[in-house]
């Protein structure tokens, strides 16, 4: 299962850190507790994550088709 959207974000951060090192350790280390809470605490399985990272990427797929749609039609000569 990939990392979430917050820890996606947080990676990306290009900010300073006073220890890399330190920094990715925590995100790994927030990144499995949550991962393990919705699997097991929450009691969803891995079902639960898949649907909502599948609801994600349809409304994504939205989303882009009202921008397409959106476009003007250009012309071929």
């Amino acid at each position: 299962m990939g990392a979430s959207p917050v820890i996606n974000a947080r990676r990306a951060w290009t900010g300073p850190v006073a220890n890399p090192a330190r920094e990715e350790n925590g995100l790994a280390l927030f990144e499995g507790e949550a991962v393990g809470g919705l699997l097991y605490d929450c009691g969803t399985g891995p079902q639960k994550p898949l649907e909502a990272r599948i609801a994600g990427l349809e409304r994504e797929a939205a989303v882009l088709q009202e921008l397409l749609e959106g476009l003007p039609e250009s012309s071929s000569a």
